[in-house]
């Protein structure tokens, strides 16, 4: 039995055409453009004189993503920060959201393919619960903590400690899962 809502292959490098693809369907976009040149149609007949060529899929995806990127750019650089769960972070798009001064912190899967391969301060696998490790990649804090499980919090907008914690049963956790938890209600709680 297929699992409900989009289906997303972290393996693979996916293009944001491909991502937003997932929510809206191709039939989707194939009815849009039909309603559109059809309604288009509609007002040339009753006298609109703007010229018409009809809207095809790829158009529409290119208009479409005008749209989105012009809601996006009143808030660019100007501060505001983005926390998400593991299904929306990557290193690739924390990368480009730094460069364009847009603060992002989140729980990240160390299997994602852009997620650096390194043992530099690996947190051993008989670590205790609370016990934390990090490592930079630029601009990029990547955070691992054991909680339960294994934690991994990938943030550009964290120290790498600043004596901050998280109180749980037994031990604590640094500022980035100290903010993922206030911002987010909880690690990935879905």
């Amino acid at each position: 039995m297929r699992t409900p809502g989009a289906q997303l292959d972290l393996q693979q490098d996916n293009s944001p055409l491909e991502l937003f693809q997932l929510f809206c369907s191709k039939d989707a976009i194939r009815i849009l453009c039909q309603n559109t040149n059809i309604n288009a149609q509609r007002k040339h007949t009753q006298g609109f004189q703007t010229p018409w060529t009809d809207v095809d899929a790829e158009e529409l995806f290119r208009y479409l993503s005008i749209v989105i990127y012009l809601g996006l750019v009143p808030f660019l650089g100007s501060g505001y920060h983005v926390y998400v769960d593991n299904f929306y972070t990557s290193s690739a798009l924390f990368h480009h959201l730094h460069q364009i001064h847009y603060g992002a912190c989140g729980t990240i899967r160390q299997d994602r393919i852009s997620f650096p391969k390194t043992q530099v301060n690996a947190l051993p696998k008989t670590a205790a619960r609370g016990d934390m490790r990090w490592f930079r990649d630029g601009p990029l804090l990547y955070v691992k903590w054991k909680d339960t499980r294994d934690v991994i919090v990938c943030s550009t907008i964290h120290k790498a400690y600043s004596g901050g914690s998280v109180q749980r049963r037994v031990k604590s956790s640094d500022d980035p899962v100290l903010d993922y938890n206030k911002y987010m209600g909880g690690i990935d709680m879905s």
